[in-house]
């Protein structure tokens, strides 16, 4: 009989985010905020995924996780041009919620997916067939 996972508790999760921000100087450099967006995802890991979750998939969600937040600059562009093309954002926005999970995808399996975002969340934004 394998042991039984161990998950971060959702109290504990919380306390430890909060704590992340907390200690964040208020004129944070880069590395800093992106050491804490690391951590935060480990904790996120942690707490959905499990505290065995293996360092390489942890390392490849991170990996996964870095490119999502690159695409996110062409989503606020998105935004001006929404003012043009009213509609656009709303596409854009779901467009990018699709490739995320499938960006996921590539590294968890549908358990895990429904895990880490949630079962219902997760089906309101996957495309059908």
């Amino acid at each position: 009989m394998s042991p039984r996972r161990q998950f971060l508790s959702g109290a504990e999760y919380d306390r430890r985010v909060v704590q992340l921000h907390e200690q964040l100087p208020e004129k944070a450099t880069a590395r800093q905020r992106e050491s804490v967006k690391r951590a935060e995802l480990e904790l996120m890991i942690d707490h959905k995924l499990g505290l065995d979750f293996p360092a390489a998939r942890r390392e490849a969600l991170w990996d996964v996780q870095q490119r999502i937040d690159r695409k996110r600059f062409r989503l606020l562009a998105a935004g001006i041009i929404d003012k043009l093309l009213p509609g656009f954002l709303t596409c854009r926005s779901h467009h990018m919620a699709q490739t995320a999970i499938d960006l996921y995808a590539t590294v968890l399996d549908d358990d895990e997916l429904k895990r880490f975002f949630g079962a219902a969340e997760m089906n309101d934004w996957r495309e059908p067939g």
